[in-house]
């Protein structure tokens, strides 16, 4: 009998309307691309990871047009 192999697999990242959010050590991590320009947050949950980074790149949008 010959032992099962594991396979290697890839993370699996959802993609939110607000970039993607996936698991990323003992948390969550959302990276929002936009114009070039990548924003990225961690979080404990799901939620506070977009949550976060859905402020950092209001500022950051606010920052560049000011």
């Amino acid at each position: 009998m010959s032992e099962p192999t594991q396979t290697n697999r890839k993370k699996s990242r959802r993609r939110n309307g607000d970039g993607n959010t996936y698991r990323h050590k003992n948390g969550w991590r959302t990276v929002i691309s936009h114009k070039g320009h990548t924003v990225t947050a961690m979080g404990r949950s799901e939620q506070e990871s977009r949550r976060l980074a859905k402020k950092r790149s209001k500022r950051f949008l606010f920052t560049m047009v000011h």
